[in-house]
């Protein structure tokens, strides 16, 4: 962990976007970031800070890395039933990485005129703005910084380090009740879409989900049903989907054994509602 220790302390050195809400991102940053199109990860300039390429693409920080990097997946298990759940995830560890940092700026007492500024814009610090030649060229504001640490300016880490220590400890009941009903909402979500994830219960009634056709060939057909994951069905299946029309599941299988003369199994139809090529009719 030396090497990415290395890259959290240039960090703090460099004091850029260095708050009493954590590590953020730089306005410049954030300008590229938000006004990209997939940049970042591929462009060398815009890797993340933590990136050891000396290590082959290492994360630094991984056993550290927060909630967004920690649910990121280029693929994952069962389609869009998983991804739906890594969202839900993500908002549970979200919610509590910045619940959490604002109880720690309370508990530590900054001062009142550094928690005006965290607590102005909903408990997030702005660091948007014009971005004038110092930030241009990667230097803080030290103006800034001291206003935002307050009592803390210039004993940075040693505030990292209580935040720490008060937060280790914790157990979820104490994280929930610092945290409030919306961790509540969200982990009461994430349960059901884990339940979803791990369960093979397949929809009572099923009809075609909403996909793009992007390529047909004589044996088979591409289609996209999210924008971005394509899938090659036969054309023999894609002409079998049409059974799908609401009727119960069964019903639609029983169907398409009797006129297609072709069983389709449990499992590739689960897989279908994996990436809602079928979705669920809740029509009544």
């Amino acid at each position: 962990m030396a090497k990415g220790r290395a890259t959290v302390e240039a960090r703090l050195q460099a004091g850029i976007a260095v708050t009493p809400l954590g590590l953020g991102r730089s306005p410049v940053h954030a300008l590229l970031y938000d006004n990209s199109v997939n940049a970042f990860g591929h462009a060398q300039s815009f890797r993340c800070p933590h990136y050891l390429a000396e290590e082959g693409g290492l994360c630094g920080i991984w056993r550290h890395r927060n909630g967004i990097c920690a649910t990121w997946f280029c693929k994952t298990v069962r389609g869009a039933v998983g991804v739906d759940f890594w969202q839900a995830l993500k908002r549970v560890l979200v919610t509590i990485e910045d619940s959490l940092a604002r109880w720690c700026v309370i508990e530590l007492e900054v001062g009142d005129e550094a928690l005006s500024r965290i607590f102005a814009s909903g408990g997030r610090i702005s660091l948007s703005g014009p971005i004038d030649v110092e930030t241009l060229d990667g230097l803080a504001n030290p103006e800034m910084q001291r206003a935002v640490w307050g009592k803390w300016w210039g004993r940075e880490r040693e505030f990292y380090r209580k935040c720490a220590r008060l937060v280790g400890p914790l157990t979820w009941a104490e994280v929930c009740a610092i945290c409030g009903p919306e961790l509540q909402a969200y982990a009461k979500l994430a349960r059901e879409a884990y339940r979803k994830l791990t369960s093979d219960e397949l929809p009572a009634r099923l009809k075609v989900g909403a996909f793009i056709t992007i390529e047909t060939r004589p044996d088979f057909c591409r289609i996209t049903p999210d924008g971005h994951k394509r899938l090659d069905l036969s054309q023999r299946l894609m002409g079998v989907l049409r059974h799908f029309d609401g009727r119960s599941t069964a019903e639609a299988l029983s169907n398409i054994i009797e006129e297609e003369k072709l069983e389709v199994s449990e499992d590739l139809i689960r897989r279908l509602v994996d990436f809602r090529v079928l979705v669920a009719c809740n029509d009544k």
